[in-house]
């Protein structure tokens, strides 16, 4: 059965080592300040005029003073170019990988979107559709049963790692171990409580949820 707690209803964090185990949510676009935009021909081959170039959001769209011409992205033979995006912007960032060293209180939630190949065979601009998602995996529990639970705990999850816009997870080697305790709350069958406990670099496999009840 399944669980999903959140602050609201446990006041008491996830927690190791006593820090807030995860970022505040943002599902809003304008409330990022900036975006980073990096442009390939291929896998390795960087356009230079689109190497971690910053953009900022207008609503749903993505501007920038004096944005590069159509005629300078197409360079020599280039067939296509692939647009990556994320948000908030890096500026040190050097390719499409994001690194991920904690989980806690000062995490950062991070979006990031991948366009289509777009084809250079024409002479005019195109508009890029860029999807933006949240890179981290969300863990939320929905109680499958009515119950009141004592203790949530979660090991073997990864501290860190590195996003590659595109492909997803590579987790590093640091992994932790979280536990919620020291109160109660009772939960009713199919209740869907709210926000995710916590928000981890890595694709959900190998840990291990321990869940407490006293009914």
């Amino acid at each position: 059965d399944n669980f999903e707690i959140t602050e609201d209803d446990w006041p008491l964090d996830m927690t190791s080592e006593g820090e807030q185990t995860r970022a505040t949510l943002n599902n809003i676009l304008g409330n990022y300040s900036s975006v980073g935009v990096f442009g390939y021909y291929g896998n390795d081959d960087i356009c230079d005029i689109l190497k971690n170039s910053q953009y900022t959001f207008d609503g749903d769209e993505m501007v920038k003073d004096n944005p590069p011409r159509w005629s300078t992205v197409k360079q020599g033979n280039k067939e296509t170019i692939t647009i990556y995006a994320y948000a908030p912007y890096i500026r040190d960032l050097l390719s499409n990988n994001i690194e991920i060293s904690d989980i806690n209180n000062s995490q950062i939630d991070y979006i990031a979107a991948v366009s289509n190949p777009i084809s250079l065979s024409g002479n005019t601009y195109v508009s890029v559709e860029l999807p933006f998602e949240h890179i981290y995996t969300a863990i939320q529990l929905k109680a499958g049963f009515d119950c009141t639970i004592t203790e949530i705990s979660i090991s073997n999850i990864a501290t860190s790692g590195t996003y590659t816009i595109g492909s997803g997870w590579s987790s590093g080697t640091n992994t932790g171990n979280y536990t919620l305790s020291g109160q109660s709350l009772t939960v009713s069958a199919g209740t869907n409580i709210g926000e995710p406990i916590l928000m981890i670099p890595q694709v959900l496999t190998g840990s291990v949820l321990t869940i407490e009840t006293t009914d």
